[in-house]
């Protein structure tokens, strides 16, 4: 993937799992990249909450990359080094700028 980062957030875990559970379990939300081998694969909103709740973290890393997609680091302990695009067709993909848009405000 490109180096690109435009913005910096981070979600509690809480409130990134909601946004998913907003969302039917099967509708592709994002695509998971494998960094080693830069392999893809559509990833579900219901795969990425599982890995949402399956880690130790309190926190979920967000970048926005180019002002048109964002970056989620949901890495795992055991897995492959891996993040996820939420590209503008996700449904995921609006409530995550809306967030973005509230965070830069004063």
């Amino acid at each position: 993937m490109p180096n690109g980062p435009t913005a910096f957030l981070r979600f509690d875990v809480e409130e990134f799992a909601s946004l998913l559970k907003a969302l039917p379990p099967e509708v592709e939300a994002g695509v998971a990249v494998t960094v080693d081998d830069l392999t893809r694969r559509p990833l579900t909103a219901g795969e990425m909450l599982q890995l949402v709740l399956s880690g130790r973290r309190q926190q979920i890393p967000v970048e926005e990359q180019y002002g048109s997609y964002y970056i989620v680091h949901l890495v795992s302990e055991g897995m492959e080094r891996q993040v996820i695009g939420v590209y503008e067709r996700s449904p995921l993909f609006p409530a995550i700028r809306q967030r973005h848009h509230r965070s830069n405000q004063p």
